[in-house]
């Protein structure tokens, strides 16, 4: 496919939606539209895990979109280049918490067939007696109402069954995880 022209069908302070128009190999045209963010288009999400007990750092955080809460690792946007620096400053602020970063994955897509946007899954340890992470403040904007939750990965499918339950929705990300911590203990 060959891209013949993009433009914005709708353009709001953080997303958009672009018409693209492509040129099949067969000559036929194609018309998509695709979800953008306006500004800072690299997102990350950060699993954390406490170095002593493992307990997997979550959040529970009202979203607006679906008009309920959602069980989910820390994420956000990046605001350099500098995805590190980034990951540990969205914790700090999401969570409270405090970290090291083991492992940024290379440029990933998250629903190539609606999104634009890429993302980074940055792992991180956090050591839970070091003495700013005793009693984490998260510095919540005003519009954000997260919860911290700390599970052990042994109990996060009943966690997470339980919570649906409740009424919650469970983040893709987190269920992802789940499949990959069971299939690593056969």
């Amino acid at each position: 496919m060959k891209k013949i022209d993009e433009k914005f069908a709708y353009k709001g302070k953080w997303i958009g939606v672009l018409e693209k128009t492509f040129e099949c190999e067969n000559g036929d045209e194609s018309k998509w539209e695709v979800v953008t963010r306006v500004k800072n288009p690299i997102s990350m999400t950060m699993i954390a895990q406490m170095k002593d007990s493992k307990r997997v750092v979550l959040i529970r955080q009202y979203r607006p979109a679906i008009e309920n809460y959602v069980i989910a690792f820390p994420a956000g946007l990046s605001e350099s280049n500098d995805i590190k620096k980034e990951a540990l400053r969205e914790l700090k602020e999401e969570t409270g918490y405090t970290g090291t970063v083991n492992r940024i994955s290379p440029k990933l897509c998250s629903n190539a067939g609606l999104f634009s946007d890429f993302m980074h899954v940055i792992e991180i340890d956090i050591n839970e007696k070091a003495k700013e992470n005793l009693n984490p403040k998260p510095k919540l904007e005003s519009s954000e109402e997260i919860e911290v939750i700390l599970v052990e990965k042994k109990i996060m499918q009943q966690f997470l069954s339980q919570r649906m339950s409740l009424g919650d929705d469970i983040s893709v990300g987190v269920w992802y995880s789940l499949a990959l911590m069971k299939s690593n203990k056969k």
